[in-house]
């Protein structure tokens, strides 16, 4: 089984994320809806 780029570097748990990492993950998932075609 192969891993995308994303599976490889993005890992979702359980608990409270703190201001900086939804920003973080934000800034990821907004980046690569930019780059999509």
């Amino acid at each position: 089984m192969s891993l995308t780029s994303a599976e490889s570097v993005l890992r979702v748990e359980k608990g409270h994320a703190d201001p900086e990492e939804l920003a973080a993950i934000t800034a990821v998932l907004m980046a690569r809806a930019a780059a999509q075609p």
